[in-house]
């Protein structure tokens, strides 16, 4: 399991940590940077300090940010007094750093206090680097900076850093500040720190130093100031938005002031907020996300603690606290501080982060009963936790009465366990969603009344009782079965209160009979076999209290007090604070009366149900106390009551008790009727094996565990089976192992060892069917099989074990084929194998389909030899064979079994280390342990041989040894044996419904006029609009009356002036503080004024002059280097107009000499002429426009004679009428420019009515109150007019996209047709498939007889007739009533075809042209449709042919040859190998055309045909040799029909029948043997169309992009991934830095940063985050780091290599770099240096060494290996291969299979699985590629390729995808980039890029190299 907790995980790792409990972030799984949840922390702490009166202060207080009106609590304390020291945090501790104690010493020391423990005395940790006080300090999550201070003699402007990972070291030196400085105070977010730098050489300073993490070693800059100069200020900030600095001292007075700083706008001068409640100075500063607090003081002295409120920060800061102590000088530090929760939560993305309740807002009371007259109650008495004043609602009732019992919840279930009468064994289980139901569950294996409860979401513990110490767990995931006993207590007891958080169980109070205890009993729930370990203890001893609380303090309520004497009820609440639990609890507020209560709550409030205050009925009670969290010492508020009084011996329980989870952000439940599911390797569990029983010189008991972990140590010895017994088989789940039958005699017991609990004896489950011993064991994760074996003679009989119900006699199953005994298993999910076997041995194997386990298994594929006795383990993929008898002869051999051709003989491997039979094997998903065994003359044995299944070839490894030696068929079981896979549903807020796009919540507002022309972007951030606005871009030239529209991504900006132009500039909002990229250009002449307007994907430009222009551009997003296309026109030709739009129409608005007109322009027909509407209410010109989805403003602008500032809204609904006037602005004005969001319009600049006329105002409407005069905002850095702007939020841009409607997954698109030739496209809604299909848009082109694709987000209908065209129409399933887009063509006209999809790909096969049948295969790349389609392969001659296919093969089946007779053959098209033609399969069971085509991932559906038949063939893809069988029929008769469907479903539509029909059949995958169910209809009745849908050809149910492993869902590009970078290179030895962006890979490389200085003949590596660029020459030891999300900054010197050199070869995994060999001149190394990204600034560390010394070689690797290859050119190139094992990268790299050419000076990448070798000089120049196939790296490489063109001197990178070799040397330095396609690595390599300049010897890396991680899912 990957071990980082921050960016974005796969969906395997998201399934595995949640099982684990290890999963802390969201979603990694699925779209890029997925936010975590990060719950803030709620304290912060005040340590040190000075009272004015001595001695400096040790103490340390806490505050508590979500009750922080109380005194502070006093923790700590520090190791030793300080004055004036300073604090900073993690995560996880606080640090003090510095100070000084007595005056004038200085300290360098760090202490440090641990938040968990936070009432121990800090301990010290490193130190700074010089001795100071008077210094400050902030940082990130993995880093604390110190800056200033003094030393006693001197001001200093040093920055330390200290690394949290490693806080026992002296801190390093960076920065430094601007001057020495003391008093400064710092703060910051986590990519800056800002220093305000207090006092300057003597002097007070306003300002602030910036220091930039990401640059760290580099001086800092100095950025806005305070509004004051002085020092001793207190620093706070809220996150990645402001600083805030308050108070401090002006020289002499201290004041009140609170400063705030725009980290957005650094550069401008702060803004004055607050101000504190009193003047104060010289005391640290604390704050989150919400507020920052200010505790304590000196002018005077003080122990007031100010919060300011950032969401109010004008406002004097109200008082809280206070501290318990005044004093000052103190330091400050909080986990909440510095954006470190923002830090944890990686990029907000376009997913957002969706939380989705779980459990029920609802607390129960159950059972209980009353005394005089005694009655026990079966009522479950519902209190609304939301609604808690009425009576509670009757459920249930209980099975039966019960009282004196315990309830504990999961998420979904409540669990009544024990009680009287009786007592109960019983627990009864109540279902959360029926509430009504009460059902019988498992027993408690202890039976006991007077308990309690606590739990995790996965286990319930019930403790104590009379009078035991026992605690016994439930497994709500088997909670059928009884209690498992865990524990104990550290003492017995009854009467106890029970509570938790998901970590521990806390068990209080109750009574040991006779007496009462005190004492608070902790239990680890990841050790609960452990005792319970003391805490506490309880102030108030006493028994029967009710428990509750949340994830933070525990609660114990009321409560009594029975010893003799005494008999008294309490009201007493006691609150355990469970980060210092062995404080005794604090006594709190109390109840409304005194009484023994049960309770139960939520994370905000508890309550105490019933109960009784006396022993007499009147006592009974039946009220409810509610307890405020938040205001605990308050009495409590008196709730509703429940139906029925009883005693405090009623269960409570909520699922919101025990801090169970609210919100689940994993998964939520999919928006259409398709359950989404799939499947992951487990590779969870315990990581361990055990090998029990087994023979010498007797049967054995014993069982040995290996931890894989650690493999190489002796097994340790674990607990027992029940009995003594070889020949034994085991079988495994996650949870248990079983040991099966055995010998001593033949048995049928089975024996079950809980991995949880292994010491234990193993408890008896079972038994078999009979007694049995030698059989196979076989399992996947709900049944174990247990088949064949001997008694004494060879049997076939199979049994089945039942993992939930494991304690019934196994089922018999379907028999073996042949009886065998002394045979070996191994099996996946879906299937088991056994080989071998009997006596005398055999070699035939057989195979056990899960699925149909009734059935004989069926005869597979032989063993290389016979044998028996041998031992078996494998993954999901294979399964080996290990030693065994043959023929008398012991073995060492190992045979492999490919589960994907398993009718083949069995692949030799290995051998084992030596000869041996009757051995037992289990393991991992990526070894083989077998252990033990005997061999002639020999004892039986300890050895344990390990096998690396991603290198079975050598020799397998010794391991272990076993404790004891075991033969003749010891058991052996793991729970990662056989690749046990889990099924699992995903279903998850972020892929389907609403989900919000990036957001750029900013108005840009671009180029303008004023005496000259501007290319100034000012940027409006519309959430702090008060804000002067923030200077970014620049364009690339100056211009003014331009136009301006956007994308939801970015801002394009056309058509300005001085000279006109009709070029195109771009704003990537990502990355707008950088100069625009010019795009386009538009088609028409040059001109100046055109407005723009658009949509979701088009922007369109129009009108301007000179002259008067009606021409309309059309600028395509996806396509925006190309130029325009021309559209419209406009009604009337004009310019100076204003413009605005919304999805569906641009409107164009007055202008010319001031006219009133509104041209529409319609973007679903937008080559039509626009429509005249409106008019304004004013005619006008120069009067810009903003709107939202329903209305457009218009705003100022010029009549003849005047500047006006009338509003006008237009009203898209009615937009015929006229505008209504609004407003008015504050000012006339025109020529401004107008952007905006979905709530305000925002217009800025422009010319206004006096001089200076140029305006730098931003007046704002709010669209809501848009009658009032508009508030001005901003302003802009300048005052301009005839400027432009633009916003993603403007013109009802989506700010949101949809992913699961029905128009894009949940729906099939129905086309073309006869009779005549049909454009009309309609709509199936597969979750409402009985109503008539909806009407959506036309295709472009009237035909029939085509044929449809799909990818997950368009249709693509293709080719057709009657005349055949290679037209290929595109339908947008999320604009799905627009006019088709014309995409293609095809590479030949044809019709009577057929398609098949992938994610990736449409394929369209076949077909007749009236010159020849066609036999050709078609490819459209979805990516990038508008070019024709590429031929790829050939099918045979076919038309009127059907198709069906997964994401795996396409298979076309039947139709008509070229002789124009029916045939049934199958031929199957392999997508991976799509260059190959496609290979005969088996057949249809007769002949067939006509027909239609659909399926799932595992099976085709052929519908229909000749004779209009009905039959419905089914093609299995797993067994395609064979002949389809007829599966089903339609109900009626058709052909020419055409058939869609999705994962489930079928559907056959349409078609003759004999005349042409529009009804509508739908098969039922799970269900195909029945007839097909009519549906629909269609709208209109016809035949020859075509269908397809986003879930046809198993295409996954998705969002967008890639695949995921699972074929469900997708997941996206980490966009740094898909970017590959070049620098340095000769001649001149280049510093520039040239980006690739993968995505757009034909386009020239974008210049970036640069390195400092020129080099060439380096390497590079990468990191996820950075790239690493060694020099190389002239010889150089420095390494340059790049940041990817700062691409265009220099990349500065990060690091030293450790000896100079150049002609390395570098590699990577996501935590180290490698840089191996090179030379120094003359001799070449086997140097290997490896630096370590997470501590980059510090010298490589020497590894390895290679195994020969090498220069000029290549290198590339994956996740747990790097290859390193060829090189040398003196005396002569290599073809030499090293492997770096970074698992073991201090030991000597591993020769490798060679190259199969030898070469030097050439470039190699790869992806997980292979690495790609490419050209080189040998000595001459080649074009060659060599592939190392990674999983059989000692076979000589394989030629692939070759590249586009010969080349050495070259740098290589790539993706998963493609691999990149650009620059480099041929004939003469090239410029070109040359792609290698993975999936298809035999064809030349395609030019992309080029890069900006020829350059050899040149350096490449990127994120997506090596196998980095790719993917956010």
């Amino acid at each position: 399991m990957a071990s980082n907790k921050s960016g974005v995980f796969t969906l395997g790792d998201v399934g595995e940590r949640q099982e684990t409990g290890s999963w802390d972030t969201a979603s990694d799984v699925w779209l890029i940077g997925s936010p975590v949840i990060v719950r803030e922390s709620s304290f912060g702490y005040i340590a040190g300090g000075d009272t004015g009166s001595g001695p400096f202060r040790t103490i340390v207080e806490r505050i508590d940010y979500s009750n922080d009106t109380p005194v502070t609590s006093v923790r700590g304390p520090l190791a030793g007094g300080r004055y004036l020291p300073t604090g900073n945090s993690s995560t996880t501790h606080a640090y003090f750093a510095g100070g000084e104690f007595p005056s004038p010493t200085q300290y360098s020391s760090i202490q440090r206090i641990e938040y968990a423990n936070d009432t121990a005395t800090a301990t010290p940790k490193g130190t700074l680097s010089i001795k100071r006080s008077k210094l400050s300090g902030t940082g990130t999550i993995d880093y604390a900076y110190y800056g200033g201070g003094y030393t006693g003699s001197a001001f200093i402007s040093t920055v330390d850093r200290i690394d949290y990972a490693n806080d026992g070291a002296v801190a390093v030196v960076k920065g430094p500040l601007n001057g020495g400085v003391f008093y400064p105070t710092a703060t910051g977010n986590q990519s800056h720190g800002y220093f305000h730098l207090g006092n300057v050489s003597g002097a007070n300073s306003s300002k602030v130093d910036r220091l930039d993490y990401s640059s760290d070693s580099t001086a800092c800059v100095t950025k806005g100031s305070l509004s004051l100069a002085r020092y001793a200020t207190m620093a706070a900030t809220n996150g990645n938005l402001y600083g805030y600095w308050a108070g401090g001292t002006a020289n002499p007075p201290v004041v009140s002031t609170v400063d705030r700083l725009d980290y957005s706008s650094d550069t401008t001068n702060s803004t004055t907020k607050g101000p504190l409640s009193v003047i104060k100075a010289r005391v640290g500063g604390l704050g989150n996300s919400n507020y920052a607090w200010i505790a304590g003081g000196s002018g005077p002295t003080t122990s007031v603690v100010d919060r300011i409120d950032f969401a109010n920060d004008t406002a004097a800061a109200t008082v809280r606290g206070p501290l318990s102590l005044a004093r000052y000088a103190t330091a400050a530090a909080s986990a909440a501080s510095n954006a470190l929760s923002e830090g944890l939560q990686g990029i907000a993305s376009n997913t957002g982060v969706n939380r989705v309740p779980v459990g029920t807002d609802y607390g129960y009371a159950t059972g209980g009963n009353v005394a005089n007259p005694y009655v026990t109650y079966s009522i479950v008495d519902r209190v609304d936790f939301s609604n808690d004043t009425p009576t509670a609602t009757a459920k249930g009732p209980l099975t039966a009465g019960r009282y004196k019992h315990t309830a504990v919840s999961s998420l979904n279930y409540a669990y009544m366990v024990a009680g009287n009468p009786g007592p109960f064994t019983a627990i009864d289980r109540l279902d959360y969603s029926n509430d009504t139901a009460v059902v019988a569950k498992g027993t408690a294996s202890e039976v006991k009344v007077d308990l309690a409860a606590a739990g995790t979401t996965d286990y319930g513990y019930i403790a104590g009782g009379l009078p035991v110490s026992i605690v016994q767990r439930i497994d709500y995931a088997s909670d059928d079965t009884a209690t498992v006993v865990r524990g104990p207590l550290s003492a017995a007891r009854r009467y106890l209160g029970g509570m938790g958080t998901q970590n521990y169980g806390y068990w209080a109070g109750g009574q040991p009979a006779p007496g009462l205890m005190s004492t608070v009993d902790r239990t680890d729930y990841s050790n609960d076999t452990a005792t319970a370990v003391a805490k506490g203890p309880l102030p108030a001893i006493l028994q029967s209290m009710g428990s509750t609380g949340n994830g933070d303090f525990g609660y114990w309520t009321g409560g009594y007090n029975a010893v003799p004497g005494s008999n008294t009820y309490y009201s007493t609440i006691q609150r355990i604070d469970y980060s210092s639990d062995t404080t005794s609890p604090t006594p709190k507020g109390t109840l409304s009366i005194g009484r023994q209560t049960k309770s139960t709550g939520n994370t905000s409030y508890g309550w105490s149900l019933a109960g009784n205050s006396s022993n007499s009925s009147p006592g009974m009670l039946t009220t409810v106390d509610r307890i405020d969290f938040s205001s605990d010492t308050s009495t409590a508020a008196v709730k509703g009551s429940l139906t029925q009084a009883r005693q405090s011996t009623l269960g409570t329980v909520s699922s919101r008790e025990n801090n169970l989870p609210t919100q689940n952000i994993y998964s939520t439940t999919v928006s259409s009727s398709e359950e989404v599911s799939g499947t992951k390797v487990i590779t969870r569990g315990t990581n361990r094996g055990y090998w029990g029983g087994g023979y010498l010189p007797a049967a054995r008991s014993t069982v040995d565990r290996i931890d894989f972990d650690n493999d190489t140590a002796t097994a340790s010895p674990k607990g027992y089976l029940s009995r003594s017994s070889y020949y034994m088989t085991g079988l495994s789940n996650k949870n248990y192992g079983y040991n099966c039958g055995g010998l001593t005699p033949y048995t049928s017991v089975v024996d079950r060892i809980d991995y949880s609990n292994d010491t234990a004896t193993a408890l008896a489950r079972g038994p078999l069917t009979g007694t049995n011993g030698a059989a196979a064991g076989l399992h996947n994760n709900d049944y174990g099989y247990h088949a064949g074996g001997n008694n004494p003679s060879n049997t076939s009989t199979v049994d089945r074990l039942d993992y939930a119900n494991d304690t019934s006699t196994l089922s018999p199953k379907g028999n073996l084929d042949t009886g065998r005994g002394k045979m070996a298993g191994t099996s996946n999910n879906n299937y088991g194998w056994l080989a071998g076997g009997k006596e005398p041995p055999i070699s035939s194997s057989e195979r056990i389909d899960f699925s149909n386990d009734t059935a004989t298994a069926l005869a597979r594929g032989n063993l290389s030899i016979s044998k028996m006795g041998q031992g078996a383990a494998g993954n999901k993929d294979f399964g080996y064979h290990g030693g065994g008898d043959h023929n008398g002869a012991h073995r060492s051999w190992v045979d492999r079994i490919d589960y994907a051709t398993d009718t083949s003989t069995a692949t030799p491997r290995g051998p084992l280390s030596n000869t041996r039979r009757y051995l037992s094997a289990t393991g991992t998903t990526s070894h083989g342990y077998f252990a033990g065994g005997e061999y002639p003359g020999s004892d039986p044995l300890t050895i344990v041989d390990r096998i690396d299944y991603s290198n079975d070839t050598p020799t397998a490894s010794p391991r272990g040894p076993l404790l004891v030696a075991r033969a003749w068929m010891a058991s052996a079981t793991s729970s990662t044996a056989n690749a046990l896979q889990d099924k699992f549903t995903i279903s998850t807020p972020f892929a389907f419904g609403e989900n919000p796009t990036v957001s750029y919540p900013y108005g840009y507002y671009i180029a303008g006029y004023d005496g000259g022309s501007f290319s100034t972007i000012d940027r409006v951030d519309f959430n702090n609009d008060t804000a002067i606005a923030s200077v970014k871009g620049p364009l690339n030239t100056a211009t003014y009356n331009s136009g301006a529209v956007s994308s939801t991504s970015h801002g394009y900006i056309a058509a300005g002036g001085s000279p006109d132009t009709t070029t195109i500039e771009r704003i990537d909002f990502s990355n707008d503080a950088i100069q625009t990229s010019v795009r386009g250009p538009l088609a028409g002449a040059v001109r100046r004024g055109a407005k723009g307007v658009g949509n979701l994907n088009y922007g369109y430009f129009g009108g301007g002059e000179p002259g008067t222009r009606s021409d309309v551009d059309r600028v395509n997003y996806a396509n925006d280097t190309t130029t325009a296309s021309p559209r419209g026109p406009l009604a009337s030709a004009r310019y100076r107009s204003g413009s605005a739009s919304n999805l569906y129409y641009g409107y164009y608005i007055g202008g010319g000499a001031a006219i009133s007109k509104i041209d529409r322009v319609d973007f679903s027909n937008d080559t039509a002429t626009a429509v005249e509407k409106g008019p304004l209410s004013t005619g006008r010109r120069y009067s810009p426009g903003a709107g939202n989805s329903d209305y457009a403003w218009c705003a100022g602008g010029q009549t003849p004679s005047a500047q006006i500032s009338v509003v006008d809204r237009i009203d898209y609904a009615n937009d015929t009428a006229i505008a209504s006037p609004r407003g008015p602005l504050s000012e006339g004005r025109g020529t401004g420019g107008a952007a905006g969001n979905p709530n305000f319009g925002y217009w800025g600049g422009g010319y206004g009515t006096s001089s200076p006329f140029a305006r730098s105002t931003v007046d704002r409407i709010d669209y809501s109150n848009d009658t009032a005069i508009a508030s001005t905002k901003g302003p802009l850095s300048l005052a301009r007019y005839n400027l432009a702007a633009t916003s993603s939020k403007s013109n009802a841009l989506p700010q949101t996209f949809s992913q699961g409607t029905v128009g894009s997954y949940g729906a099939g698109y129905v086309s073309l047709g006869s009779p005549g030739n049909y454009t009309i496209v309609d709509r199936i809604d597969f979750a409402n498939d009985t109503a008539t299909s909806s009407r959506r848009g036309d295709l472009a082109s009237a035909r029939q007889q085509a044929a449809a694709s799909s990818s997950s987000s368009h249709a693509y209908f293709g080719g057709g007739g009657t005349t055949p065209v290679s037209i290929v129409d595109r339908v947008d399933y999320s604009n799905d009533t627009s006019l088709a887009s014309i995409r293609g063509p095809l590479s030949v006209a044809r019709e009577l075809l057929t398609a098949t999809s992938t994610t990736n790909f449409g394929y369209f096969m076949c077909g007749y042209n009236p010159s020849a049948v066609q036999n050709t295969v078609d490819r459209i790349d979805y990516g990038n449709d508008t070019v024709a389609a590429l031929d790829r392969c050939n099918m045979n001659q076919k038309y009127a042919v059907q198709s069906v296919g997964n994401q795996s093969y396409a298979y076309t089946a039947g139709g008509l040859n070229n002789l124009g007779s029916e045939t049934s053959d199958l031929r199957r098209l392999d997508y991976s190998n799509d260059t190959t033609n496609g290979v005969a399969k088996g057949s249809l069971s007769d002949e067939v055309k006509e027909a239609a085509g659909t399926g799932n991932a595992d099976f085709g559906y052929i519908g229909g045909g000749p004779n209009s038949k009905t039959w419905i063939h089914r093609i299995d893809y797993s067994n395609d040799t064979a002949t389809a069988p007829v599966r089903s029929n339609l109900l009626t008769k058709r052909r020419n029909l055409a058939a869609t469907g999705n994962h489930s479903y079928g559907y056959f539509i349409a078609g003759a029948a004999p005349s042409d029909t529009s009804s509508i059949e739908r098969l039922d995958y799970s269900n195909d043997t029945l007839f097909s169910t009519q549906r629909g209809p269609l709208t209109t009745a016809r035949s020859y169309l075509s269908a397809t849908s986003a879930r046809s050809s198993a295409l996954p149910i998705i969002g967008s992009t890639v695949s995921e492993f699972t074929n469900i869902v997708t997941r996206q590009y980490y966009p740094s991934s898909q970017r590959g970078y070049w620098t340095g290179g000769h001649p001149g030895t280049t510093s520039l830095i040239q980006r690739i962006d993968f995505m757009n890979d034909t386009v020239v490389a974008a210049r970036k940063g640069n390195m400092a200085d020129g080099r060439y003949n380096g390497d590079a590596c990468s990191s996820t985050d950075y790239g690493y660029f060694h020099g190389g020459s002239p010889g150089k030891t420095d390494v340059y780091r790049l940041d990817y999300s700062n691409d265009t900054a220099d990349a500065p010197q990060r690091t030293y290599l450790s000896a100079v050199g150049y002609g390395r070869a570098a590699v990577s995994n996501k935590d180290f770099g490698y840089f191996t060999g090179g030379t120094p001149t003359p001799a070449y190394l086997t140097t290997v240096d490896r630096i370590d990204f997470a501590n980059d600034s510090t010298t490589a560390s020497p590894k390895g060494p290679l195994s020969n010394a090498t220069g000029q070689a290549a290198a590339t690797g994956n996740a747990n290996f790097g290859w390193i290859g060829g090189g040398n050119i003196w005396p002569g190139p290599l073809s030499f291969v090293n492997r770096i094992d970074y698992g073991n990268d201090t030991a000597t790299a591993s020769p490798r299979g060679n190259l199969s050419y030898s070469s030097a000076y050439f470039a190699a990448a790869g992806n997980a699985n292979y690495g790609y070798f490419t050209g080189g000089y040998t000595p001459s120049n080649v074009s060659k590629v060599d592939r190392i196939d990674y999983s059989n790296d000692t076979a000589t490489a394989t030629p692939k390729g070759p590249l586009s063109a010969v080349k050495n001197r070259h740098a290589g990178t790539g993706n998963i995808n493609f691999g990149y070799f650009g620059g480099g040397y041929g004939t003469s330095g090239v410029s070109t980039v040359d792609r290698i396609d993975f999936a298809n690595d035999t064809a030349t390599a395609s030019a992309r890029g080029p890069l900006l300049t020829d350059e050899s010897y040149n350096l490449a890396c990127g994120a997506g190299e090596h196998a980095l991680p790719q993917f956010g899912g």
